[in-house]
């Protein structure tokens, strides 16, 4: 996926690549902080079920869609 990813940068221009970019630092970024809120809470019992990984997954593809898409139109 790595090696897939590097490629597919090779052929973006320059604006492409800022706006891929941005989407994942955001979407990193998010994911980090959701995902250690979602434990922590669990941990002290805020919420009742235990964290579940699909869920953060869901949480990271619609952060990246999303981003891509404002990034998209913040550019244009």
């Amino acid at each position: 996926m790595i090696i897939a990813n590097k490629n597919l940068f090779n052929h973006y221009d320059e604006l492409q690549k800022k706006i891929q970019l941005e989407a994942m630092a955001l979407t990193l970024g998010l994911a980090v902080v959701v995902g250690i809120v979602y434990e922590v809470s669990f941990d002290f019992g805020v919420i009742n079920s235990e964290p579940e990984g699909e869920y953060i997954v869901i949480f990271i593809s619609i952060c990246y869609i999303v981003s891509t898409f404002l990034n998209s139109r913040r550019y244009r």
